[in-house]
């Protein structure tokens, strides 16, 4: 009877854990593609002139795989992939109260 109990605690758990395993992987894609994404935004605020080129590679040096695909596309034209919906960050900007510059600025600072 013991082992018919905890065969189906393991049945039981074991569905739980597997819809933990894709929670995790669902999170850890969506930070992957905000750092790509962050990586795109500062190349676009370097072009800008707003952080140096060691921010870029720095931020490309922490991203877990070479492959940047279309989250850094889309933020090496300024905008901000993550977010619901997308916007530009000259608009992110301008909704806050601030500048690209600055939000460029504060982007390499988080960085360092």
């Amino acid at each position: 009877m013991r082992n018919a109990v905890v065969a189906l605690v393991l049945l039981a758990t074991g569905g739980a854990h597997a819809e933990d395993v894709r929670a995790q992987d669902e999170r850890t894609r969506w930070a992957i593609m905000s750092d790509q994404n962050q990586l795109g935004l500062l190349e676009y605020c370097q072009a800008q002139g707003h952080v140096p080129a060691e921010i870029v590679t720095w931020q490309r040096a922490a991203l877990p795989t070479a492959d940047t695909g279309p989250a850094n596309a889309a933020g090496r034209t300024g905008i901000i992939q993550y977010t619901d919906p997308q916007v530009t960050l000259a608009a992110d900007a301008a909704a806050s109260g601030t500048t690209i510059a600055y939000r460029c600025q504060m982007m390499g600072f988080a960085v360092r």
